[in-house]
């Protein structure tokens, strides 16, 4: 699922999730792969991808900036690096209307990589660019603007610390010239994944270690103060492997963080959305998924007061994996789910709530678009689909047919002469006979439905599909 790097999303009922169809998507690269792997919104209502390209740039793969307008058309792409691998993996706004990428470099001259910054203005030609590290492999995950206008550095270290790797943070100046570093971690494996700033002019770290986990790997909060220093950590998670990749302010000086646990749910790993106070004790905390790998790489807070999470599925789609949209309410209990995705490999790695009270992802796919990956910007609107399936009983034969929704309408494709579609209620009664094509369900009561497929007035073996009807 940590590949480097979706397909029309046609609205069909698979497991356990429904597959929504976006507001509109678009693919970005060419025959090479090519990646997405941050996404902001921008102040015109556009929006601006940082990721990695091997399509285009000067070397094996460059950074790559691609701003579009609402509609995901592109307005421009820059592309930034050196003769060696350069892969942006966090983008931000800054004050002066411009932007900060953040990511690993080995065009610095150090083959095992070091982090570099780039600064750009509005047009996203690079102003400065700075590297960070030293012999050993150095990487940055996430970049924010700090309020006295210099930059927030968050990722991993092999040449400084304790251990094999350490979380590191590194403190900039407006120009990118380094003011402090700092490293936690043991004697083991520990990475940053995100770094938030507080209220408190601190930081609050997401992060993951092995030196001070109960099991494999586990999440791990770190705070800090506005000079770097360590107020409190916190361990997370079982005897398996857990890991925190988002964090994000919530209502009320709490924070949401976002990762995967195999230590709890269906499958290993799982969504794993966790809410914290600001002393990071646990509030609540709840796993999705299935029996596949399941991995989120992005949550965030809704206007409502309830949570998305976004990332990639191998339990639910159509594909090897496909992009995963969780919504909760404020107790983080499940509203909708939906998927995005083909018969390819599609995963999201960045997501954000919208202006218009929808959402973005953005991340890559190799369903749709030109090359074997391409970059994918997925707009989705604020409702969810009106209907969820649950997963399938295996069957010895493919089903014959599958089951579409859109909006309110139960769509069903045409059968072989014969066949004939019913609604059956949970305990198994006629309902209504549907028809192939669009069925209107805006009359039915909210709850659990089969839609069955028969010759004759009897089930084909394996098309019954389950129906939750939400709203």
């Amino acid at each position: 699922m940590r590949s480097f790097f979706l397909a029309a999303a046609a609205c069909v009922l698979i497991p356990a999730a429904a597959l929504a169809q976006p507001v509109w998507q678009h693919t970005y690269g060419s025959s090479d792969p090519d990646a997405a792997k941050s996404v902001q919104q921008t102040s015109d209502g556009g929006y601006v991808l940082a990721g990695g390209t091997y399509s285009f740039g000067a070397g094996s793969c460059d950074f790559w900036l691609i701003k579009t307008d609402s509609l995901g058309d592109t307005t421009w792409t820059r592309t930034c690096g050196g003769t060696g691998n350069d892969l942006a993996n966090s983008v931000c706004l800054t004050a002066d209307g411009g932007y900060a990428i953040a990511g690993y470099t080995e065009s610095s001259g150090d083959e095992d990589g070091d982090v570099m910054l780039v600064k750009t203005d509005s047009q996203g030609r690079a102003l400065w660019t700075r590297s960070y590290g030293g012999a050993g492999w150095d990487d940055c995950y996430s970049v924010r603007q700090t309020v006295d206008l210099g930059y927030i550095l968050v990722g991993l270290t092999e040449n400084y610390g304790a251990g094999y790797t350490d979380v590191w943070l590194v403190k900039t100046d407006s120009l990118g010239d380094t003011l402090w570093t700092r490293t936690f971690g043991g004697t083991s494996f520990d990475e940053g994944h995100d770094v938030l700033p507080t209220s408190d002019g601190g930081h609050l770290i997401a992060a993951a270690t092995a030196s001070f986990s109960a099991g494999a790997m586990d999440g791990w909060l770190i705070k800090t103060d506005s000079a770097g220093d360590t107020l409190w950590t916190r361990v997370y998670g079982g005897a398996d492997d857990d890991r925190f990749y988002s964090a994000a302010m919530t209502t009320g000086r709490g924070y949401v963080i976002t990762g995967s646990t195999a230590s709890s749910g269906a499958g290993g790993p799982d969504f794993w959305l966790l809410r914290v106070n600001g002393g990071g004790d646990t509030l609540w905390t709840h796993a999705y998924g299935g029996t596949g790998t399941d991995e989120a790489w992005s949550g965030r807070q809704t206007s409502d007061g309830g949570y998305f999470i976004a990332g990639c599925t191998e339990s639910f789609g159509a594909g090897a994996s496909d992009v995963w949209l969780v919504r909760t309410d404020a107790s983080g209990d499940t509203l909708w789910t939906c998927t995005y995705g083909d018969t390819g490999s599609d995963e999201a790695y960045s997501a954000l709530p919208t202006a218009d009270v929808g959402y973005i992802i953005a991340g890559t796919t190799t369903s749709i678009g030109a090359g074997s990956y391409d970059a994918w910007l997925i707009k989705v609107g604020p409702e969810g689909p009106v209907a969820v399936a649950e997963p399938r009983p295996p069957v010895t034969s493919k089903p014959a047919c599958s089951v579409l929704t859109i909006g309110k309408v139960l769509c069903l494709p045409e059968a072989p002469l014969g066949t004939r579609y019913s609604l059956l209620s949970a305990d198994g009664r006629r309902v209504c006979r549907l028809n192939a094509g669009n069925n209107d369900i805006r009359a039915l009561a909210p709850g659990v439905y089969y839609v069955a497929a028969g010759v004759d007035g009897s089930v084909l073996q394996g098309d019954v599909r389950k129906v939750i009807v939400t709203r």
